[in-house]
């Protein structure tokens, strides 16, 4: 199964007329041990921009939950 990168790409290059920019970061807040993980997607489209945010808890896999909960909204808004 693709991780949340594979997928967003996939998304991107499926849909070309409606994802026309991407712009994603992922970012960590918090102090050391309890760090909060959000990945934030902006897409543009018809002129407008939208972004799509997953959140991650500091524990397990934080990052890569984080970035899958961000493409799961997209991959919705898309359907």
């Amino acid at each position: 199964m693709p991780n949340a990168r594979e997928r967003l790409q996939m998304l991107i290059e499926q849909n070309p007329m409606r994802v026309q920019r991407v712009n994603d970061h992922v970012t960590s807040s918090g102090p050391p041990y309890d760090t909060t993980w959000t990945h934030r997607i902006v897409i543009k489209f018809d002129n407008e921009e939208t972004d799509f945010t997953g959140q991650g808890p500091s524990k397990g896999l934080a990052k890569e939950d984080a970035s899958a909960k961000a493409v799961d909204a997209l991959e919705w808004w898309l359907a």
